[in-house]
């Protein structure tokens, strides 16, 4: 059993790890503005926030199973961990904007600090554009006591997948799914959450074996190849294939992560483990650092191939950083 929880426990932070590089890929190729077909291959890093939900699900569950805590515990625990490293970051990039544009944006401060940017379709995306995330996660974390009672049901992933379907397809029949703040609602990726609910619930009772974790390439490559085709097609043809799209995306990115982990080259996997333990405070960074390194270069390449190592550098430092504080309990 500790074998097997030591193996599934690197997957997962090998999946982490490696889902905020392709995130950070994908925005630093947006954020160069090059060529149409190369920005349509680096959109595909973007499941990476699949791949997020889906380890969020994992870890607290997980977590919760080996220790329950109160709801109220809980929630103080969370907000502590997300909430006040990336309010940071929200204000330190207001300053950003106010020096360019002169103009202290107050409003859009607000609605992060409040949360209320959640509700809104013009503050949703404001600041910074991937933080849309931080509002879905703490969706998440609200209704956390729910989800734990979906999960627990006997056919509970049944039902969060059927919850998540009709969330989706609502969604499109009602012409909001290009609005971030009804298509990234948490229920749109309650599927994905409580997946990883469930893979922890397996991995705890015991339901998982060794040889439940070697998967056969063929099978990895058919799922692999399914699940990025319909990506593609979905996203190509759009309609009723859209609403889905999460769905493919995930199968397809996931069935790839697994392929590169089991192929088994240990200075990768180590590094993206590694990249795992400070990927929160790289997804809150890695778009802040950009945008200063950008606005001083005039794009040069030799500044964009150091986008990725700084950001890591800088990420990696907040992360010992918030270390400090929370061992000296300023932040409780």
């Amino acid at each position: 059993y500790n074998s097997v929880m030591k193996q599934k426990n690197d997957i997962v932070s090998f999946f982490r790890g490696i889902a905020i590089f392709t995130i950070v890929i994908y925005h630093l190729i947006q954020t160069i503005n090059t060529d149409p077909i190369i920005q349509k291959v680096a959109a595909f890093g973007g499941a990476g926030v699949h791949i997020f939900i889906l380890c969020s699900g994992f870890g607290l569950y997980l977590s919760y199973l080996q220790k329950p805590i109160n709801y109220i515990t809980f929630l103080k625990k969370r907000l502590s961990r997300i909430y006040y490293p990336y309010i940071i970051i929200v204000i330190l990039m207001a300053i950003h904007s106010s020096i360019q544009y002169n103009k202290f944006p107050l409003n859009e401060v607000l609605s992060h600090i409040f949360l209320y940017k959640m509700f809104s379709t013009q503050l949703d995306t404001s600041i910074c554009y991937p933080f849309w995330f931080i509002s879905t996660i703490i969706q998440f974390y609200i209704a956390w006591p729910l989800i734990v009672k979906i999960i627990q049901h006997k056919r509970g992933y049944i039902a969060a997948l059927v919850i998540s379907i009709l969330y989706m397809t609502i969604v499109a029949v009602l012409k909001y799914s290009e609005f971030r703040v009804w298509n990234s609602f948490f229920l749109q990726y309650l599927w994905e959450f409580c997946l990883g609910m469930w893979i922890a619930e397996q991995l705890y009772t015991h339901n998982i074996k060794n040889n439940t974790l070697q998967v056969k390439y063929k099978y990895l490559i058919i799922t692999m190849i399914i699940g990025i085709g319909l990506t593609g097609i979905s996203g190509w043809k759009g309609g009723i294939l859209k609403i889905y799209n999460d769905i493919f995306s995930l199968l397809g990115y996931s069935s790839c992560l697994c392929i590169i982990y089991r192929i088994g080259i240990n200075t990768i996997n180590r590094f993206f483990i590694w990249t795992s333990t400070f990927s929160y405070e790289i997804y809150l960074l890695h778009i802040l650092i950009f945008s200063l390194m950008m606005t001083t270069s005039k794009y040069s390449y030799f500044v964009i191939v150091l986008c990725i190592p700084i950001t890591y550098f800088i990420s990696w430092g907040y992360s010992q950083l918030l270390k400090i504080i929370y061992n000296t309990q300023i932040i409780k």
